[in-house]
């Protein structure tokens, strides 16, 4: 399942070692775009790393056990992610501390145009959120949109494969250890009805693919989730750590982009788990996985209070 995720990732959004090649959006802004200081217009990162970058890659979450520490392993990863990305709003090509790639051939769809890039900061529609499945408060089914980013050792491959923008070559498709890819993922739920995301950050996005400038510009979606990839060699089949944030009012933290709580950590698919091991009778657990139960989402879905006897995290 882990591998059938990447190679979709790989497919339908990789690109060429050379800049420019593909398109950052299928369309342009709405007249007076530009006008107002600060309107955004997302720019694919495609100028990949021909030369292999993994031998020299800064691992911090190898000094970590994800199987005994959980939850620190994840900081240490999303601590990499956000470096030097915060400062310039997630524009990979600007990352003073390194660059983070995007990946193409999301820019069109035939079938619905607006499930293509939208132009403000390279948002693709993904699945929309069920009444409820959010929180109990949640009566309307918002859409949600998501951009991700992969380090120079991600970039290097999708480069390798798309070396030729007309003849991707898949044998290509090895990510190197310490491949990190991450994906924000922003929803169109209020705080009304999703109570934690009050103070979530907030991006302007074309939801609606507008022609109108002004309405764009109050079109905002809000960080709901954050998920992440990690090429660990210490995991189970296929060598991927996966794992999920969500936005948190009730974190400590310096700033609304850390007040985030980790939900779940993936190493592996527990193949002789079955679904009478997951009866309550026999009291067993995935081993290859955790699942953080002071998460809100995670206590809403499985019924129960948020554990009174931890405190609400502060995360760095």
């Amino acid at each position: 399942m882990k591998r059938l995720y990447l190679v979709c990732i790989l497919i339908f959004g990789a690109t060429s070692a050379r800049a420019g090649v593909f398109q950052d959006c299928s369309y342009t802004p709405p007249p007076g775009w530009g006008s107002v200081p600060g309107d955004p217009v997302f720019a694919l990162s495609q100028d990949y790393p021909t030369t292999d970058p993994s031998p020299s890659l800064v691992q911090p979450w190898k000094a970590i056990d994800f199987r005994q520490q959980p939850a620190a392993y994840m900081q240490a990863v999303i601590d990499y992610c956000y470096e030097g990305n915060l400062e310039v709003e997630f524009r990979g090509q600007d990352n003073a501390t390194r660059k983070w790639y995007h990946a193409p051939w999301l820019h069109p769809d035939k079938k619905n145009r607006h499930n293509g890039r939208e132009f403000t900061h390279g948002l693709t529609q993904e699945r929309t959120s069920d009444p409820r499945q959010l929180a109990a408060t949640q009566s309307s089914s918002p859409r949600n949109y998501a951009v991700g980013l992969y380090n120079d050792a991600g970039g290097y491959t999708i480069g390798r494969v798309w070396a030729d923008p007309n003849h991707p070559d898949a044998t290509k498709a090895v990510f190197p250890e310490g491949t990190v890819a991450f994906k924000l993922l922003f929803t169109l739920a209020t705080k009304d009805q999703v109570p934690y995301l009050d103070g979530a950050p907030e991006w302007i996005a074309d939801t609606e693919r507008s022609n109108n400038a002004d309405q764009i510009r109050g079109n905002k979606v809000r960080l709901l989730q954050l998920d992440i990839a990690v090429k660990d060699n210490r995991s189970g089949e296929g060598g991927w750590v996966f794992g999920t944030f969500q936005f948190d009012k009730s974190v400590v933290a310096p700033t609304p982009w850390r007040q985030i709580t980790p939900v779940a950590l993936m190493w592996g698919n527990d193949p002789t788990f079955t679904q009478a091991d997951y009866d309550p009778a026999h009291g067993q657990i995935p081993q290859e996985s955790w699942i953080n139960g002071a998460a809100p989402i995670v206590a809403y879905r499985s019924g129960l209070p948020p554990a009174s006897n931890s405190p609400p995290p502060v995360l760095g």
